[in-house]
């Protein structure tokens, strides 16, 4: 459980910083006005959401070690474009990108957690959930010191690392249980 909860941390991690970050992102590195840089989180937020919807279907065709993996490794790139090439149609896709990404990383992952105690999935699910929204908590101020040490170019690099350790990390911290596609929902 503690593998999949600091997987968790990780990607809640990226998502929180994102949150907050972005719109700074884009008006400090690339020069754009605060209501065109709304777009990049609004491009992540879109994304995600539509990743959500289709979620079930993503999980069950390709199975959940899949998801997670090639999820994180979208993120990956696409936070990866965003910090290499800092304009604002480039970091709408990119934030983007990294939205459809993350969608389903961490229904997989509390899910997985859920599993691992199945006399009692309720606290495998909590525990994955406390890792995951400290790291979505502590995303900003540990970034905002980051880039005062270092600028926020350069401290947003960690995102993309923690979002790929979650790709390179997955299989292991998940275990067997997720080497299978998903049985169909129950309608």
């Amino acid at each position: 459980i503690l593998q999949v909860g600091a997987l968790a941390f990780l990607c809640m991690f990226v998502e929180g910083a994102i949150a907050d970050w972005a719109a700074v992102y884009l008006v400090s590195v690339a020069g754009v006005t605060a209501a065109a840089a709304s777009s990049g989180f609004s491009g992540f937020a879109f994304a995600m959401t539509v990743g959500r919807l289709l979620g079930d279907k993503l999980v069950h065709a390709l199975g959940r070690p899949r998801v997670v993996m090639f999820g994180a490794a979208l993120a990956t790139i696409g936070l990866g474009i965003t910090l290499v090439l800092p304009r604002i149609e480039i970091a709408v896709i990119g934030y983007a990108l990294a939205g459809i990404g993350i969608a389903n990383i961490i229904p997989v992952l509390f899910g997985g957690a859920g599993r691992r105690m199945p006399d009692h999935p309720a606290i495998g699910v909590a525990m994955a959930a406390t890792c995951g929204y400290a790291g979505f908590l502590i995303s900003a101020p540990l970034i905002g010191f980051a880039a005062n040490a270092v600028g926020l170019r350069l401290a947003l690099l960690v995102l993309v690392v923690a979002i790929g350790i979650v790709a390179l990390a997955a299989s292991r911290a998940l275990g067997r249980e997720l080497d299978t596609p998903s049985p169909p929902a129950v309608q």
